[in-house]
């Protein structure tokens, strides 16, 4: 009876554990989604999650560099590794495959267009300092783009397209690319121009007949905010 009674203790202190980490994370890239890195105070991120400095520190010992790396991880499990393993699922079906990853980048984007700040300070973070001094940095994003031009290959080899790699480099730069310029010109809508421009433009690339019609939300991934 005891040992049951200790279990279940036990349990609830870890649910509680990675509820306060949760919260902590949840501020954090809030915060660094408004503000400039430097501006974000330890302080500020665990008043805005509820919890003492002292928690933020017990669960993020490197402080703000580890909460926005994890923040920056947390994104890609949330949003690239889902459209990516929901393209997998559609191998068979490329042209809705390859639509897939391009509309829903842009569906995404549109709607979280804050998502910018937090990569261009990361690169900003990396630049200032030494890759021995990000040592905490738990996810490997090489391996994560690597995985992601092989589903994209895949599907231009389906789709028989000369030279599948390299025109998969040129997508994958151009989604990326597309991160900055939807926030640029300040687009609300996957109506803008911009939007129709660019879309024509890459199914174009891909070999399409015609820019096929925008697929519906409910086709797409689950995007939704990755806090």
């Amino acid at each position: 009876m005891g040992e049951k009674n200790s279990t279940r203790k036990s349990r609830k202190t870890q649910d509680r554990s990675l509820e306060t980490k949760k919260l902590i994370l949840e501020s954090a890239f809030n915060l660094f989604t408004n503000k400039i890195y430097s501006d974000v105070k330890i302080e500020e991120i665990a008043q805005k999650a509820g919890v003492s400095k002292g928690a933020v520190f017990h669960h993020f010992p490197d402080g703000k560099k580890e909460l926005l790396f994890t923040a920056i991880e947390r994104f890609i499990n949330t949003m690239g590794y889902d459209l990516a393993h929901k393209t997998e699922e559609l191998l068979n079906n490329p042209k809705e495959a390859i639509q897939l990853l391009v509309d829903g980048t842009i569906i995404y984007f549109i709607n979280y267009p804050r998502t910018l700040y937090i990569f261009t300070q990361m690169i900003d973070l990396e630049l200032l300092t030494s890759h021995s001094e990000t040592k905490f940095r738990s996810f490997e994003l090489a391996n994560l783009y690597d995985s992601y031009m092989l589903v994209i290959t895949e599907l231009l080899e389906k789709l028989n397209i000369k030279n599948p790699r390299g025109t998969a480099h040129v997508i994958a730069s151009a989604l990326d690319g597309l991160m900055v310029q939807l926030h640029y010109f300040n687009v609300k809508s996957p109506a803008n121009k911009y939007v129709k421009d660019f879309r024509e433009g890459i199914y174009n690339l891909l070999g399409f007949s015609e820019t096929p019609p925008l697929l519906d939300e409910g086709r797409m991934i689950n995007m939704q905010n990755p806090t």
